[in-house]
């Protein structure tokens, strides 16, 4: 006996064509819903000289797999059909939680990363998600690099409004470039509208600058505009205390970190993450930085400044 499988809109439907391709031989074995199909399942005699037209929803390998598993033992010879039939009954029922154990098994795979994995993952990696200009008393000098457009300017220009709106005493930004006088637009816009002052200098000058500066003011904010934007400045001679931070899109691909050669890893134990309201998927890119061993000690969030 051969089993084919039929699955139609409707009962009627699957019978009506069942009974155009195969007459009234065809013993009807499960009739079942599937979604919001209906499955037949039909056992017909094998035909040595008749060549049967297989119908087009017949898949090759779910009748093969029942072919194999129904070979006629003496035992249950066509003149016992009821042991026939229990033992095709047993296989359909094999071979159907056998489909759905793989079909859950492909879901779990294509499943992705649960909050709570990545909840457990971003407090394993020890990730500061809060506002950087909140999660620490800013002193001393702190320095701020990254690729073009990783909003540098932005983190300087919170972290220094927040000093002026706790009537603290105004930082001094610092603007240093190897190619010299290179101001961005924005900074020095608010650097005017807020009466902050603001100084432009060669990043070679900064061992020389910097000290005296850190006795004038009690914060120093330091855009680093440089060549090699992700290669932290040396400054092995510095007479004063220099904190690094790397500025980080969170909407950019950021594969240059595990790829230049040229970068020093240090940066990656203060990374600012910026542009969050832009990154389509935050929790995929919170996952890819883990994965880094980066860690972040602040982000960049509300309207820009």
């Amino acid at each position: 006996m051969e089993l084919k499988r039929y699955l139609e809109t409707d009962s009627k439907l699957a019978l009506e064509k069942i009974r155009s391709i195969h007459g009234d031989d065809a013993l009807i074995i499960s009739t079942e819903k599937v979604g919001n199909k209906t499955e037949v399942i039909i056992g017909i005699e094998e035909k040595k000289d008749e060549k049967v037209t297989k119908p087009e929803t017949t898949e090759p390998g779910f009748k093969k797999h029942l072919n194999n598993s129904l070979v006629t033992k003496s035992s249950a010879s066509p003149k016992d059909p009821w042991k026939v039939l229990a033992r095709m009954n047993n296989e359909i029922k094999t071979l159907k939680a056998s489909m759905e154990s793989m079909q859950i098994k492909v879901q779990k795979e294509n499943q992705p990363i649960s909050l709570d994995s990545l909840d457990t993952k971003v407090n394993d990696a020890g990730f500061n998600l809060q506002a950087i200009e909140l999660n620490s008393k800013w002193q001393n000098s702190h320095i701020f690099l990254g690729i073009p457009g990783s909003g540098k300017s932005q983190i300087i220009k919170r972290i220094a409004l927040t000093k002026i709106e706790n009537n603290e005493a105004k930082p001094l930004i610092i603007s240093a470039s190897q190619e010299g006088l290179e101001l961005d637009y924005s900074l020095a816009n608010f650097s005017e509208r807020n009466d902050i002052p603001l100084m432009a200098i060669r990043l070679e000058q900064l061992p020389e600058i910097l000290p005296k500066m850190v006795a004038i003011f009690d914060l120093v904010l330091i855009e680093a505009n440089t060549v090699s934007h992700i290669t932290q400045p040396n400054f092995e001679k510095l007479d004063c205390n220099l904190t690094s931070h790397l500025c980080i899109a969170a909407d950019s691909d950021i594969d240059y970190l595990s790829k230049e050669s040229n970068i020093d890893y240090n940066l990656l134990n203060s990374v600012v993450l910026t542009r969050l309201d832009l990154c389509e998927d935050l929790p995929g890119k919170l996952l890819e930085m883990t994965n880094l061993n980066v860690k972040i000690t602040g982000t960049s969030t509300g309207h820009k400044i």
